[in-house]
């Protein structure tokens, strides 16, 4: 007998790591998307590591140097320098990231199978099968793996509250790494913020009440507060580095420096004519050009930059913000940084004086984001609807799967050192079928688990809903009893802190991307790539949750199981 136990659990590691090897091998199948065309995204980050790896930082400093998060040009620098092709790199995130999960999970479960099994489903998520995320060679790619790990790490950090400080120190390193490689992928991470606030105040407020030790109370806030410190260094080396290259204390010069305060001002003004897709209108930069000499001043580089970006009509969203850049750039802003903050330094001053006299009203919307327009009370319920329908969207695996249709764009010679760097073969504009008899295994495999996938969310959504509602109804029965809380509280508190940063990722992208036609609506889940993993994690546990307690019930055995010291 024990022979055969031991066989069995030799068996499953065996075949964990069979499946992860055929993970990798899948992936380096797959061609990419390689859009060299996109100057503001793909060829900009790409351009980006070619200048890490050069050792010249970020290169010469022009409008678009520091508009971009740096860590996806650094992923693709670390990948290139250690001779990984770029697509086992991205595999090696996801089974990394996977992995640290269930290690971080995995004393809530009273066995390996049901880790092992919650490894597979995420190293095989339909997210690392999308033609919009994972097939195209841009940052999307990185964001739901990057969030597994902050989140892995974090929970981690909390479920072994109670253990040594050797124990500790791994997951508090861990999540201080983790938090500062994905803040800077890209420039509204702060969603993950309040996950990340309220995992430290729960283990603040449990250090206080369970320990007196005042020794040991300030070495474990040390350790709790270290992920925030190593984040705040990562923050102010990078801006220390970007002043000695380019002589501006920032990490990013489209949203934290004088442009960026100028372009919250605007987004401010009060112009009751403008359409709804419409952030700032012809008409406000009118009003703004009355007001400000300095902004006047670039009045016909502003007309021939609006022209080219939308034949002269009112910008859309956001995109009056590359509009102006460009305007102050062919105007001779952008030669340096410094040069270009001051321009736009003077710009605010002025702007901000007008406010102040009453010659600029504003609009007192409620903002979200200094980035973007205001709204209306009004209108949250719609955006809240909207933000419902999104997860759903992301919970049916909604625009995954792969496609040899993802054609890469732009000049032959460009997509070739593309591929040279990243170490993997695009998918040509013209000739793809030169590839897909190699390929078209891989396409087919890929697209053959995304269906499964598709096909049985349905029905876990149905479970997962049912053992969210089990769950809670199970803690619910312990506060009104008085009972003593089992390790249920934590799992229940994962499960609702991975919807509840779904949910506010998912409102961000809806309220952000409000302004989109309905030809780029497949971008609304392109940009809420991270739901995919948070969405599906917690569904996985949920359905664990509510299986348990069922189980237990009709056993009337001890409830759920404490998490062990």
């Amino acid at each position: 007998m024990s022979s055969e136990c031991s066989k069995k659990s030799r068996w499953l590691p065996v075949t964990i790591c069979l499946l992860s090897v055929f993970r990798i091998f899948i992936s380096t199948k797959i061609p990419l998307s390689m859009y060299t065309n996109q100057v503001h995204d793909d060829q900009l980050l790409f351009r980006y590591a070619e200048n890490l790896l050069a050792g010249k930082w970020l290169g010469e400093y022009n409008y678009l140097t520091l508009v971009k998060g740096i860590s996806f040009p650094l992923f693709l620098a670390i990948c290139n320098s250690l001779f990984i092709p770029y697509t086992i790199g991205l595999s090696l995130l996801n089974i990394g990231s996977a992995a640290v999960f269930v290690r971080a999970m995995k004393d809530k479960f009273e066995n390996r199978i049901v880790p092992s099994i919650i490894y597979v489903l995420l190293i095989y998520s339909p997210v690392g099968f999308s033609g919009m995320i994972s097939q195209r060679a841009y940052r999307m790619a990185i964001v739901p793996y990057a969030a597994i790990l902050v989140f892995g790490c974090f929970i981690g950090l909390y479920f072994r509250r109670d253990q040594e400080i050797r124990v500790l120190l791994p997951w508090s390193i861990g999540s201080g790494l983790s938090l500062a490689f994905f803040w800077f992928i890209r420039e509204d991470s702060i969603w993950i913020m309040p996950f990340v606030a309220v995992v430290l105040l729960l283990l603040i407020v449990q250090l206080f009440l369970y320990r007196k030790n005042i020794k040991k109370i300030v070495l474990r806030l040390v350790l709790y507060f270290l992920p925030i410190l190593v984040l705040v260094t990562a923050d102010l080396t990078q801006r220390a580095i970007n002043y000695s290259h380019y002589g501006i204390f920032s990490t990013n010069d489209r949203s934290d420096t004088e442009f960026g305060k100028m372009m919250s001002y605007l987004y401010k003004i009060e112009d009751k004519q403008a359409a709804d897709d419409v952030w700032v209108s012809n008409q406000t930069i009118e009003k703004v050009m009355s007001v400000s000499p300095t902004f006047a001043s670039i009045r016909t580089e502003i007309t021939d930059s609006l022209a080219a970006w939308m034949g002269g009509q009112d910008a859309c969203g956001d995109v009056i913000l590359w509009a102006l850049r460009d305007a102050a750039t062919w105007a001779g802003y952008y030669e340096d940084a410094v040069t270009a903050n001051q321009f736009w330094g003077k710009v605010n001053d002025e702007i901000k004086e007008a406010i102040e006299n009453g010659s600029l009203k504003t609009d007192h919307l409620i903002r979200f984001s200094s980035m973007s327009k205001g709204t209306t009370w009004s209108k949250i319920p719609f955006f809240i609807k909207k933000t419902l329908k999104g997860m759903f969207s992301v919970g049916m695996y909604k625009d995954t799967g792969l496609s040899y249709d993802n054609k890469s764009a732009g000049e032959m010679e460009d997509i070739r050192k593309f591929e040279a760097l990243l170490g993997s073969f695009g998918n040509y504009p013209q000739i793809s079928d030169s590839i897909s008899t190699y390929t078209q295994n891989a396409i087919k495999v890929g697209n053959s688990i995304v269906g499964v996938f598709k096909g049985l969310a349905p029905f876990s959504f149905v479970l997962a809903i049912l053992g969210y509602l089990i769950a809670t109804v199970h803690i619910l029965r312990h506060l009104v009893k008085m009972h003593k809380f089992d390790g249920m509280i934590d799992m229940w508190l994962v499960i609702t802190a991975l919807l509840l940063s779904s949910l506010v990722l998912t409102f961000g992208v809806m309220f952000f991307c409000s302004w989109f036609p309905p030809r780029m609506s497949v971008y609304l889940n392109f940009y809420n790539a991270g739901s995919y993993a948070l969405l599906q994690i917690a569904k996985y546990l949920a359905i664990y949750c509510g299986v348990k307690l069922t189980v237990n019930y009709l056993k009337k055995s001890k409830p759920f199981r404490p998490l062990e010291g």
